[in-house]
C-alpha cells in the first residue's frame, strides 16, 4: 500500500506515482469504451494513443485527463498543509491566526 510522503513535494516520485494512479482510476471509472466509441469509432484507433485529448461526459463539464492529474495533485497539496498545520507548532499557530483573522473580517461584512 502506498502513502503519501508529506516530507517531500508533489513532484516526488512516490507522490507523484499515487497522484497519477489516483487520476487513472477516476478516468477509468468515468470514461468507459462504449462511450468513446458511441462518440466517433474511427477516431477511437488514432486518439486511443493519446488518452489526454478524450473528455469525460458530463452535460455541464468536460474534463480531461490531465486535469483530473491536476486535481489530484492539488488534493496532495492540501493534505500537506493540514499535516504540516498539525505537525509543526509554528505553522499551525499561524493558520489558526489566519482563521480567526478571516472569520471576524467575515463578520464585519456581514454587518
Amino acid at each position: 500500500m502506498l502513502t503519501f510522503d508529506f516530507q517531500a513535494d508533489v513532484s516526488a516520485p512516490k507522490n507523484h506515482t499515487i497522484c497519477t494512479r489516483a487520476a487513472e482510476i477516476v478516468w477509468s471509472e468515468q470514461q468507459t469504451v462504449s462511450d468513446r466509441t458511441s462518440e466517433n469509432p474511427q477516431q477511437l484507433t488514432a486518439e486511443t494513443q493519446n488518452e489526454e485529448s478524450f473528455n469525460l461526459t458530463h452535460k455541464d463539464v468536460k474534463f480531461n485527463k490531465s486535469d483530473i492529474l491536476a486535481f489530484a495533485k492539488d488534493k496532495f497539496r492540501n493534505y500537506k498543509r493540514k499535516y504540516d498545520e498539525r505537525t509543526h507548532e509554528e505553522k499551525g499557530k499561524k493558520q489558526q491566526a489566519t482563521k480567526l483573522r478571516t472569520k471576524r473580517r467575515e463578520r464585519q461584512r456581514k454587518v
